[in-house]
């Protein structure tokens, strides 16, 4: 039997907690797999990180296939790639973009500095994240995501960012 989940609107600690709570309970009730099913704006790229980490935690255990409806943008774009299998409706985006440190206007600049160094190291990693589920490496990923860009459902496809349009 599969499960149906839903992720919709920011990702945060309460996505997480919500969605940790969700496929544990499916992972309880004996369900062969998890159907994650994603329409979000994106958010916080550590609950994004987490959500990744916690889908596979779950591999060779409880499946968790994803599939984007709408605008899968940011840091839902790392979940998306996360999926056993991966899909996207024919009629959705994907959106991606470069990390973008928070400012305040009160930082030194050894703050400024050590914020923009820390906002590169993250995507450093979300980029060779990205290269591990799809056929582009990190330096492509990179460019592409050095602005931001929507991608058409054929050019996710396409760059391997998921199996199936639907």
């Amino acid at each position: 039997m599969i499960k149906k989940l839903y992720l919709t609107g920011e990702i945060d600690v309460n996505a997480y907690r919500r969605l940790s709570k969700a496929i544990h309970k499916a992972y309880d009730e004996d369900f062969s797999e998890v159907d994650l099913v994603i329409m979000s704006e994106g958010g916080d790229a550590y609950a994004a990180l987490a959500i990744h980490d916690l889908i596979n935690s779950y591999d060779g255990i409880l499946p968790v296939n994803t599939t984007g409806i709408g605008l899968v943008a940011s840091a839902a774009t790392l979940i998306l790639a996360s999926g056993v299998k991966r899909t996207l409706h024919k009629n959705a985006w994907v959106m991606i973009h470069e990390d973008t440190p928070p400012v305040t206007g009160e930082e030194k600049v050894t703050d400024l500095e050590l914020a923009v160094l820390h906002a590169r190291r993250m995507e450093d990693q979300w980029n060779k994240l990205l290269a591990e589920r799809t056929k582009l490496s990190a330096e492509e990923w990179a460019g592409i995501n050095s602005v931001e860009s929507y991608l058409t459902p054929s050019e996710c496809l396409a760059y391997g960012l998921i199996d199936e349009v639907v």
